[in-house]
């Protein structure tokens, strides 16, 4: 029987992690003889290729094994791998991606329904939870992934189709869909937003789950950001229409993120708050109704709106030619901005209630250990971290 699924796995270096990837897929609910597991090795410096060649002697799994001729990177490895695949059907993996018992049989199961029309599925990533929880991780997730909350799932943006766990039906355009000029970033954003300019519609299903199942340390989060900084680089010399949308945080974040950072800082007052009763003793450095005003995160929404309403008129413009286009774009518009509204509305009545307890506990004297937390991590981080917490602390000295 011809499989009627591929999944897609470029590797480098994957150790162990990898090989419990491996033994995840063994224990898939959708039969072996179903779907094809397509392992392109990019000449990595350890052993993993000959731990996955012995392991493929001994597996149920219908295992196909190939091998980069010289490292190329991830783009012109999963491009390698789309090449040899014989199912109707991609799915693609990252290294580090525990797939979930039903995770192959979710995808093959939305293509089916949707099988006269040119759909992307893009699935859940959830950090393993016994990697989760480090201030690390926390940090990279709430910069990178990207948020599903407030998103049409049934027609989503590009920038969701994430190969870490993605799955379109295989064709020209898609067996040859990476841009192998980005060999670490930015490869599966750019080839979502291929596929959304080819008429693809993508669609987020909570069902379809992979865990990232890796530790991060605060460097390896540096080695990444550097890594994106140059890919960064590269997008913007060729493909500068992405910039606006891939480089803007709140596009990728959108406003939850802002209410992320408040709920973030008022829990870590009320932390402090807790230790300062605890101890016995009170370290008046900042009050909570500064901090709040320090944030000005209420400002910061509505100058990423303003930036986005911007692009939009722009965009609007560009679409003169076609009004049935502009209508539909300008609706699409308007359903944004409603929740956007309504968020908005949100967040300023949270704020203001914020606003309203800070000064009430000021006036009974409690003051908050958050600035002293929060210079600690920062003092911890780097040098750049520390001059921007003396900076900090220069503006809020008394005058």
């Amino acid at each position: 029987m011809k499989p009627l699924i591929s999944v897609v796995i470029p590797v480098y270096n994957g150790g162990d992690t990898f090989m419990e990837v491996l033994r995840q897929f063994e224990q898939q609910t959708l039969p072996f003889d179903q779907f094809e597991l397509i392992v392109v090795d990019d000449c990595g410096s350890d052993n993993t290729w000959e731990r996955v060649q012995k392991f493929a002697k001994n597996t149920p799994l219908l295992l196909r094994l190939f091998q980069q001729p010289e490292n190329q990177g991830v783009s012109s490895t999963r491009n390698l791998g789309a090449s040899h695949a014989t199912a109707p059907v991609l799915l693609f993996v990252d290294q580090d991606c525990l797939p979930a018992p039903d995770l192959v049989a979710q995808h093959l199961e939305i293509h089916n329904r949707y099988a006269e029309q040119p759909v992307v599925v893009a699935g859940r990533i959830i950090w393993s939870p016994e990697f989760a929880g480090s201030e690390a991780i926390e940090f990279y997730k709430s910069l990178y992934f990207p948020v599903w909350e407030g998103i049409d799932r049934a027609n989503a943006p590009f920038y969701y189709f994430v190969t870490s766990n993605a799955s379109v039906r295989r064709d020209k355009l898609t067996t040859n869909l990476f841009d192998p000029e980005f060999r670490h970033m930015y490869d599966d954003q750019i080839a979502g937003w291929k596929l959304q300019q080819a008429g693809y519609r993508i669609i987020l299903d909570e069902q379809a789950v992979v865990y990232h199942h890796r530790d991060l340390s605060l460097a390896e989060v540096v080695r990444r950001y550097r890594k994106q900084g140059s890919e960064a680089a590269r997008v913007a010399h060729k493909y500068p229409q992405l910039v606006g949308i891939l480089f803007e945080p709140g596009h990728l974040l959108t406003d939850s993120h802002l209410k992320q950072a408040l709920y973030r800082l008022v829990a870590d007052w009320a932390m402090a708050e807790g230790l300062t009763e605890g101890l016995g003793r009170e370290f008046p450095d900042q009050s909570l109704i500064e901090l709040l005003d320090q944030t000005a995160l209420l400002k910061n929404f509505e100058s990423w709106r303003e930036r986005r309403l911007e692009q939009h008129l722009s965009e609007i413009a560009s679409l003169r030619q076609d009004n049935r286009q502009q209508l539909g774009y300008i609706r699409k518009i308007e359903r944004e901005y409603q929740h956007q509204l309504t968020e908005l509305n949100l967040l300023q009545s949270e704020y203001q209630a914020l606003a309203a307890h800070a000064v009430a506990l000021e006036k009974a004297q409690i003051y908050s250990l958050l600035s002293r937390v929060l210079g600690r991590r920062l003092a911890h981080l780097s040098y750049r971290g520390r001059k921007a917490w003396l900076e900090l602390r220069h503006r809020l000295a008394p005058k």
